[in-house]
């Protein structure tokens, strides 16, 4: 166990037996303590709510660790119900003791957001506090190894006050444990660390065939991947959805007129979208939002692909396969049965007219 052990300039008057508080004027640790009092108070230490995005982004593994530095003491600890409070810090004394970790957070309710708690004693185990008076630690959350996260940067003061069991002079107890947030301005009955979902956007890839030759039942195969990302996504397309993992390929489909949607990207995610099946068309077009210019791909000169960074709104990709000529009238194989049908209709029409004139004019 850690052993805080106070040195005290006014220990002769203690143990003559008058029960005022020790003075407390240096500091010192040892590692290898067996007496003195330790932290038993169950209340909550630590309390972390961690809101995510989407359901696809909660990780049962995700941990958050959070440092508990050692800042100094003071004389002091409770005379009656009264704290004495101190502004005497040592920098010199400033030492991360104990790094704490949090994972395997519950869901809060019916919402996006799941939480953890921790005790005091737990995030005091291992200490023992052999002589009275204020110690002074800080607690903070360290960086999150999770882009779609949201680091919380508060700072809580924590106050540790020890004082001698009532009737004693020489048997430490751990009144209580104080917190208070951001230089002391805010007191709290404990640490909360609230940690949201990273801004985040969608991204849209999106199929259109164009030209006298094109199909509109063509499948068209392609390859995503998402990068600089951590975790799962929601992709959407019609009324399925299915998830994408961060880093990893994700294989799909687009016919004509159908599209993908990935849902909360957070920024600064990366990705790349490559057209694996082209089915012979003539050319790809492929217009991103990212790109200053659409980009055209000729049959066998290459892999159609889009890429950008989620910034700060939507991303949209659109992949334009042409086949046959005059892709911009927008006629398709599929609709030039129909156009043939009513141009032989009409023709017939105008002929069946024209007949009928013919006779009037004979008979006339």
């Amino acid at each position: 166990m850690k052993k805080i052990n106070i040195k005290s300039g006014a220990m002769a008057a203690v143990l003559a037996g008058t029960m005022a508080l020790s003075m407390v004027p240096a500091t010192a640790f040892a590692a290898d303590a067996t007496a003195g009092a330790t932290v038993t108070q169950t209340g909550t230490a630590i309390t972390k709510d961690w809101t995510v995005a989407s359901e696809a982004q909660y990780d049962e593994n995700q941990s958050f660790s959070f440092d508990l530095t050692y800042v100094g003491a003071t004389n002091g600890g409770y005379s009656g119900n009264q704290v004495v409070k101190y502004d005497n810090k040592v920098p010199e004394q400033n030492k991360t003791l104990k790094t704490v970790t949090l994972k395997e957070l519950s869901k809060k309710g019916d919402t996006l957001t799941y939480e953890k708690t921790l005790s005091q004693s737990d995030l005091f185990s291992g200490f023992t506090f052999e002589t009275p008076g204020v110690y002074h630690f800080q607690l903070k959350e360290n960086d999150v190894d999770n882009k779609n996260v949201v680091k919380d940067s508060s700072v809580y003061d924590v106050y540790v006050n020890v004082a001698w069991k009532k009737n004693s002079v020489s048997e430490p107890e751990v009144q209580s444990v104080k917190f208070t947030k951001d230089n002391k301005t805010t007191k709290s009955e404990s640490a909360t660390f609230s940690n949201t979902a990273k801004s985040n956007h969608k991204l849209t890839v999106s199929k259109t065939v164009a030209g006298t030759a094109a199909n509109t039942g063509d499948v068209f195969s392609f390859k995503l991947t998402v990068k600089n990302a951590t975790g799962k996504y929601n992709v959407k397309k019609g009324n399925d959805t299915k998830q994408l993992t961060a880093g990893e390929a994700y294989d799909f489909t687009l016919k004509d007129g159908e599209s993908i949607e990935v849902q909360n990207l957070p920024e600064g995610a990366t990705y790349t979208v490559e057209e694996t099946d082209a089915k012979g068309y003539d050319s790809t077009d492929v217009t991103d939002e990212d790109e200053a210019t659409p980009e055209n791909v000729e049959k066998g000169k290459g892999t159609p692909t889009g890429q950008g960074t989620i910034n700060n709104e939507d991303d949209t990709v659109a992949f334009t396969n042409n086949k046959g000529f005059a892709p911009e009238t927008g006629i398709t194989m599929n609709s030039l049965a129909g156009i043939a049908v009513a141009t032989v209709a009409v023709a017939g029409g105008v002929t069946l007219v024209i007949r009928r004139r013919n006779r009037a004019g004979e008979d006339f």
